[in-house]
C-alpha cells in the first residue's frame, strides 16, 4: 500500500506539473520528480520493494515524456535506485545541503544515462536536440526543491505508517 501511495503521489505531481507549467509558459522550470521519488525510496525502503517501485516510477516518467522510447526512464530509475541504495548509509539525507548535493549528482547521472540510452536505442535521437541550458536550469530547480519534496514524501509516508519519521527533513 505504501508503494502504491508513493506512486500515486508521483503521478499526481507529474500530472499537475506538466499542464501548470505549460499554462504559465515556464517549461524550463520542470522538476525531476521521478528522481526525487527514487532517491526517497532508496533511503526509506527495503531493497526489492523499493526497486520495483522505482522502476514503476520510471514507467510513469516514460508516460509523461512524449517521444521518448518506452523503458528508457524505467532503466534509468532502476539504475539510479541501485546507486542511491548503495550510498544511502554514507550520507546524511536528513540535512538539506547533502541532500541537495546528492540531488545535483543524481540529476547529472540521470541526464547522462538518459542521453546514453537514447543514443543507443532511439534511432531518431540526435545530440543536436539536447538543450544544455534547460538541463542546467532543471538541475538547479530540482536541487533547490529536493528538501521540500523529501519533506512532502516523508509527511505522506509517515501518516500512512501511523507514525512520525524521526528526521526533521523527512517528517
Amino acid at each position: 500500500m505504501r508503494y502504491f501511495l508513493i506512486l500515486l503521489l508521483v503521478f499526481v505531481l507529474l500530472a499537475c506539473q506538466v499542464p501548470l507549467l505549460g499554462l504559465l509558459g515556464i517549461h524550463a522550470f520542470t522538476l525531476d520528480l521521478p528522481l526525487l521519488a527514487v532517491m526517497y525510496l532508496a533511503v526509506t525502503s527495503r531493497p526489492l520493494g523499493g526497486f520495483v517501485a522505482a522502476v514503476l516510477v520510471g514507467l510513469l516518467a516514460d508516460s509523461f515524456a512524449p517521444g521518448a522510447v518506452l523503458g528508457t526512464h524505467m532503466e534509468t530509475m532502476g539504475l539510479l535506485y541501485l546507486g542511491n541504495l548503495a550510498i544511502a548509509g554514507r550520507f546524511q539525507w536528513s540535512r538539506p545541503l547533502p541532500l541537495m548535493v546528492m540531488t545535483l549528482a543524481g540529476v547529472v547521472v540521470s541526464g547522462l544515462l538518459f542521453y546514453l540510452l537514447s543514443m543507443v536505442f532511439d534511432e531518431g535521437f540526435s545530440s543536436a536536440s539536447v538543450d544544455f541550458g534547460g538541463i542546467a536550469l532543471r538541475l538547479l530547480v530540482t536541487a533547490l526543491a529536493a528538501p521540500l519534496l523529501f519533506r512532502l514524501f516523508g509527511a505522506i509516508d509517515g501518516r500512512l505508517r501511523g507514525r512520525r519519521i524521526s528526521s526533521p527533513l523527512l517528517r
